[in-house]
Order: C-alpha cells, then sequence, then structure tokens
C-alpha cells in the first residue's frame, strides 16, 4: 500500500540504475502496478518508460499499461509523454525480437497503441513540439515500423504533419529549437521508413547548412550523408549538402569518433552520388579507416568501404592513399569469420579488389573459404534480394581480372554451381550473364552443367544485350 503511479516509477527506475536482475521483484512490482487505479499520460508513459529501461516485459503489466494508454483522451498526452510510450514499445520489440524477453508483442497490442498515438501526435498543437521531441518520436517509429508495429498510414501521417511544423520555422531562427543531432535523426528515420518527403529534405538540409561546422559529430554527418544518399541521391540540394559535409568532416579528427559503419555510411554516400570532386575529404575518410583496429570491423562495414574505394577510382593523386587503406582492409578481411559473409560480402569485396587492380592472395583465399562455407549452408550460395545470379557473377568475374587460377577457381565454381543451376535464367540481367560468359571464358571453365546453363541464359538474353555485353560473349564462343 501506499504507492502510487509516481512513486512506482521511481522506485522502478532506481532498481534499473542499480541494475537489479530480480524477476521475482519485478513481478512483485508489475502486480502492484496492476493494483493501481489512477493513471494520466505522463504516469502511463514513465511507467512503461521505467520497466522498459529495466528490460521487465510483463506480458500482463503491458498489456494493462497499453489499455490505460488507449482510453486516455488526446488532450492529456505530451510530446515527451508520446516519445516515451513508443520508445518503449521499440525496445519491447527488440528484445522480443532477439529472445531476449519482451513477450508476445501481438497480446500487448503494440501495433494499435503506435498507431494511436500517432494519431495523437497529429492533433496536437504545434508549440508542444522542438526538435528533440520530433527528433525522438520519429525516430521511434521507425524502429517500430522495422517490426511491423506501426501501421505504414499511421507513420505516413504524423510524417506529414511533424514535417510541415519543422518546415514552418524559418530556416534562419533553428537556433534553440533544432541542432545538428535533430537534423540527422529526423533524415535518418525518413530513411529508415523508405519517406521522402521534399520540402522537408530540402528544408532540413539548408537548415544543416546554417549551422558551425563544430555543431555536428560524426554521427550527425554519417547519418545525414546515409539519409540523403539512399532517398536523394542526384539532386541538387543533396549535393549541396554533401559538399558541406565535406567541409564539416575536415573539422573532425581522425580520433573523433569514426566508426567502421560511420566511414561506410560517408563513403558509400559519396560512392553513390558520383561525388568524386571531394579528395581531400575522401583522403580524411581513408585515414579514418586506417585508424580504425581491424578486428573492429565487420563484414558489411569492410564490403561497402572497398567497395566505396574502389568506385573512386585509383589516380596519381590517391594512389598511395588507396593501396595504404586496401592493406588495412585486408588485415580486417583476415578477422572476419568466414561464416559471417554472405554472397553479396565476398562479391563486394573481391571486385572492390579487381577494380583497384590489386591482387591479395590472403584476401582471395579468405574469400574462398567464406563461399566454400556458404555452400555448405541450407540455402547454400543462394541470395534472397536483387538479381539471385549477379553475385555469383560478380565474384567469378573479379577473379578473371585479377587472374586468380586453381585451386581457389575451382574451389568457388564447386561452391556456387548448385546455386546457379536453381536459378531460372530467365530472372537473370544481361549484364550479369554477359559478365559470366566473359568470366568462365578467362578462367578456363568449362564444367558442362555451367555451360548448358550458359547457353540457356543467352538464348534468353542475347537479343537484347548492349555492345559491351556482346563483346564478353563473344570471349567466350570464341575460347
Amino acid at each position: 500500500g501506499g504507492f502510487d503511479s509516481h512513486s512506482l516509477t521511481l522506485l522502478v527506475n532506481a532498481f534499473a540504475r542499480a541494475g537489479v536482475d530480480d524477476e521475482r521483484l519485478y513481478g512483485l512490482v508489475s502486480e502492484v502496478a496492476m493494483g493501481l487505479d489512477v493513471f494520466d499520460a505522463q504516469a502511463v508513459a514513465n511507467m512503461m518508460n521505467s520497466f522498459a529501461k529495466a528490460e521487465v516485459f510483463n506480458p500482463r503489466l503491458m498489456t494493462f499499461l497499453s489499455k490505460q494508454a488507449l482510453s486516455l483522451p488526446a488532450g492529456q498526452y505530451s510530446a515527451q509523454s508520446m516519445v516515451l510510450i513508443v520508445t518503449s514499445i521499440a525496445r519491447g520489440a527488440e528484445a522480443s525480437l532477439s529472445g531476449e524477453g519482451g513477450g508476445d508483442w501481438e497480446e500487448l497490442r503494440g501495433m494499435e497503441v503506435c498507431d494511436f498515438i500517432a494519431d495523437v501526435a497529429c492533433q496536437a498543437n504545434e508549440s508542444d513540439w522542438n526538435g528533440q521531441s520530433v527528433s525522438n518520436l520519429l525516430n521511434g517509429l521507425a524502429r517500430c515500423r522495422e517490426f511491423g508495429w506501426v501501421s505504414e498510414s499511421a507513420l505516413q501521417r504524423v510524417i506529414v504533419r511533424l514535417g510541415d511544423i519543422v518546415v514552418r520555422t524559418p530556416i534562419y531562427m533553428f537556433e534553440g529549437v533544432y541542432d545538428a543531432q535533430n537534423i540527422a535523426i529526423v533524415a535518418n528515420a525518413l530513411a529508415r521508413c523508405d519517406c521522402f518527403n521534399q520540402s522537408l529534405m530540402t528544408h532540413l538540409a539548408l537548415v544543416a547548412q546554417q549551422m558551425h561546422p563544430d555543431s555536428f559529430d560524426v554521427q550527425s554527418i554519417s547519418n545525414l550523408a546515409n539519409a540523403y544518399a539512399k532517398l536523394d541521391p542526384y539532386s541538387d540540394v543533396t549535393r549541396g549538402l554533401l559538399e558541406f559535409i565535406a567541409v564539416v568532416g575536415l573539422f573532425l579528427e581522425v580520433s573523433d569518433g569514426f566508426t567502421p559503419q560511420a566511414v561506410s555510411n560517408l563513403a558509400n554516400a559519396y560512392a553513390k552520388t558520383d561525388i568524386v570532386t571531394e579528395e581531400a575529404f575522401i583522403k580524411h575518410l581513408a585515414l579514418a579507416a586506417m585508424h580504425i583496429p581491424p578486428h573492429v570491423f565487420q563484414p558489411q562495414s569492410v564490403a561497402n568501404i572497398a567497395n566505396a574505394f574502389a568506385k573512386f577510382g585509383v589516380k596519381e593523386s590517391n594512389q598511395a592513399t588507396v593501396e595504404d587503406l586496401f592493406h588495412h582492409i585486408s588485415a580486417a578481411t583476415l578477422t572476419l569469420k568466414p561464416e559471417a559473409l554472405d554472397m553479396q560480402n565476398v562479391a563486394n569485396i573481391l571486385n572492390a579488389y579487381a577494380k583497384v587492380g590489386m591482387r591479395e592472395s590472403k584476401v582471395v583465399r579468405a574469400m574462398t573459404d567464406a563461399v566454400s562455407s556458404m555452400a555448405s549452408s541450407p540455402n547454400g550460395c543462394l541470395i534472397v534480394s536483387g538479381d539471385p545470379h549477379q553475385a555469383i557473377a560478380n565474384i567469378l568475374h573479379a577473379l578473371a581480372v585479377l587472374d586468380v587460377r586453381d585451386p581457389d577457381v575451382r574451389r568457388i565454381v564447386d561452391a556456387v554451381l548448385p546455386a546457379l543451376l536453381r536459378i531460372e535464367p530467365d530472372v537473370c540481367q544481361e549484364q550479369g550473364v554477359a559478365n559470366l560468359a566473359w568470366a568462365c571464358a578467362v578462367l578456363r571453365v568449362t564444367d558442362a552443367p555451367l555451360m548448358d546453363w550458359l547457353l540457356s541464359a543467352l538464348s534468353v538474353h542475347l537479343q537484347t544485350m548492349n555492345w559491351s555485353c556482346l563483346r564478353q560473349v563473344q570471349q567466350l564462343l570464341i575460347t
């Protein structure tokens, strides 16, 4: 007895900060919470947030709190309470999906609550919002979307509403309302939701460029570059923003928090948008990557960084830097476990080395081991998205460019052949078929099943191939 929602929330917060991990204790506290009969919106939000921070997702308690949230009038909710509820649901969904608890989120009415909060946000007064609350709510909803816990219609409504509020703030009056982190989080949330809102994206970019370079950290410029390159890669707005970010990035020391993911996002953004004139910043990114210990890299960041710098090309002015970077990437690649890579990682890494003309025998062998490891997995060397045979074609094409020979070629052909033979030729693209034909010719691969598949693919695609593809196919026919 004696507890109210406020005091109980303080108690749970204290347990969470102290690192208390006692299921029975939290169970008792949950029972006390469900016995309370006076809740307002802030109390519901605080309690959900407290239990979420403590990583306690008792299904009965969360169902109870969800019902409380849905029963309250929209006018009771502040921007902060909306953010806390959505963030708590996102944490619970993440815990549920990772197998670390979280309960049955269908029982917990996660989508119903998120959609309700989205509608409440659309009804809230414009004066209720600032940069932090807008960015945190959109970020929370973007996380919920990744777990299927907010409907697309509700998400689009709240993006439009909050976007209108942001755009109505004059660009020159951002101080005290939006900071660089707010801008980056909003842009990142839009990218995660695959939502291109032109007026909002333009406004955010212009506001960002009014800010002093000291306002930004590595994470914020990484999120901004990644979001704009994904949603609007070829516009003048994106080009102007990336040119500004290149200046900002030079203010950040290579030891100022560059992570593999940040370097990957930035390099990939400039490569994707074909902005290769910012040589000083691109060199700075290479130095930042080389400052990161090899064992810290993950397969995706290795593949993306290698692929991006290969797209930038090797020139007399950057040759030494590119060579040093790829030697560092080689060291990082050799720390990866073969089973951690997928076919696209392998294709991107080998293709990058082929583009810069560097044959690293140990990297080739590591990629061969990775493909062999994949061959013994349930799906084999098949990829589930995009052109299913393009990764296979790219791998063999890269080996041919690098003039790799047996035993690595033989091991890779043996590993990928079963997957290739499962692919219907008519779902492939002309470029991939041509690349594969040229690679087989150069590598002297003449396996009868592979040749039969290739001839079948050529019978489907030959008539629509361009001159470049036909020249590659000719190499196979005359070999």
